[in-house]
């Protein structure tokens, strides 16, 4: 296959959110050894992922769109602020808790204090993404205790950006399609879809992402006209 002059922003994205097939895993990296340019935008692209999905996050992205920057409101300021210093507190008592699968179950996250916040809910997914292919089955439960965890603070009102939720279902999805349960993938996409506001502009970002483990669940399950569609509307969302 001919190395394109560069990659996409859809196989970036493949390459760093989803699964990629092992061939075009291979022709990306190939790319990327001697692309400083694509390296960049993959780099703009985990560095947007890690962020708690605000719209001033769009401001790193705009290498990969076209479209104007998104102005920052002093109060959606004041917000990420709020959210940076309660994960900020969170780290410490989640460092302790990351031993093991055991040690997380027997601590019970979502009883920690410390975690009780929307700050803490974005550092459990953060956690549960750097964990899903290291130890699954602790990122499970990391993402477990992030739904968990925002719905309890979305019930009482107390969670400050409701999307953090919503990745929360994404984290799990992304999580349970690596080790095979697809059904229960599907269900975690759909809950993260309807939380998920349309209005935000940052959604388009988590829709895309959505829409990719979408297209790889349907490829694990030989839907291939699904997977085709759902690839097709992640490429026009990214």
């Amino acid at each position: 296959m001919t190395t394109p002059k560069h990659c996409t922003a859809a196989q970036l994205a493949r390459y760093a959110f989803a699964p990629a097939s092992p061939s075009e895993k291979a022709e990306v990296e190939q790319h990327l050894a001697a692309c400083p340019e694509c390296t960049e935008k993959l780099a703009a692209m985990d560095r947007f992922d890690a962020t708690p999905y605000l719209p001033e996050a769009w401001e790193d992205s705009d290498e990969m769109t076209a479209g104007p920057p998104i102005r920052r409101s002093p109060g959606l300021a004041a917000t990420a602020t709020a959210i940076d210093e309660e994960r900020a507190m969170a780290e410490t008592a989640l460092a302790a808790l990351l031993v093991s699968s055991e040690e997380f179950k027997k601590a019970d996250a979502t009883q920690n204090a410390a975690l009780q916040t929307t700050g803490g809910v974005a550092l459990l997914n953060q956690a549960a993404d750097d964990l899903q292919k290291i130890d699954p089955k602790l990122a499970l439960l990391v993402a477990n205790a992030a739904v968990t965890i925002a719905t309890k603070l979305a019930r009482s009102a107390r969670l400050r950006y409701s999307n953090h939720l919503a990745r929360a279902y994404r984290e799990r999805a992304r999580i349970l399609f690596l080790i095979g349960r697809y059904t229960d993938a599907e269900q975690a996409l759909d809950r993260a879809d309807d939380i998920c506001d349309p209005e935000d502009p940052a959604a388009r970002w988590d829709t895309a992402s959505s829409l990719l483990i979408r297209a790889n669940i349907c490829l694990e399950t030989e839907r291939l006209p699904d997977a085709g569609t759902f690839a097709a509307r992640a490429a026009r969302q990214f």
